[in-house]
């Protein structure tokens, strides 16, 4: 990002951009938007739209951030019921989140993680890693019974690679051949599985 945004004004500039990169994504995919499409979606010039992002791929980097404070935010948000009931219940309550939290807005966050192989995320996947470790760390603490503490990373690494890559693919196929309920409660019968004492 060019110029870090101080002002309110500046603030909901950066905002807007990066709302019309999700629109742009979402209508046009990733190879199919241009700056000038970002722009005339905000309703701003290209000039103005450079004063904020060096290119494009500003934006898209911009908009995986948010989508990555977001879903923190609803991880977040969940924690203190997560801790309160059984494992598997747990892991479906989150694979359903970050189900939601894809298809919110007509799939814009989704149309934008289809591009993932597209941006360096490692460093984004981490900060979720780190929510969703916290959140782990409570459950343990509060059910110490349940959960096997040194299967708990394995089973972290599961559910955030494999799980929600799962969901991604899922809910981009046009004709998926199960229902979503299905998939989700197989990926926490996996999930759980690896947890066993």
């Amino acid at each position: 990002m060019r110029r870090k945004p101080k002002q309110i004004r500046a603030k909901r500039m950066v905002d807007d951009i990066i709302q019309a990169g999700l629109q742009c994504v979402a209508k046009n995919g990733l190879e199919g938007t241009t700056t000038r499409h970002i722009a005339d979606e905000a309703g701003i010039s290209v000039g103005t739209l450079y004063q904020y992002f060096d290119d494009k791929e500003a934006v898209y980097q911009s908009m995986i951030e948010k989508a990555r404070d977001e879903i923190v935010q609803s991880l977040l948000a969940i924690t203190p019921q997560i801790v309160q009931i059984d494992f598997r219940s747990g892991v479906l309550a989150i694979l359903h989140e970050f189900s939601h939290f894809l298809e919110k807005d007509k799939g814009r966050y989704l149309k934008v993680f289809q591009y993932v192989g597209h941006f360096e995320l490692l460093e984004h996947i981490r900060v979720i890693e780190m929510q969703l470790t916290q959140m782990a760390s409570l459950y343990v603490m509060r059910h110490p019974e349940d959960v096997a503490p040194e299967k708990m990373q394995v089973m972290l690494y599961i559910v955030m690679n494999s799980g929600i890559a799962t969901l991604i693919r899922y809910l981009s196929d046009p004709a998926p051949p199960f229902d979503r309920e299905a998939l989700i409660e197989g990926l926490a019968d996996m999930a759980a599985a690896c947890i066993q004492l």
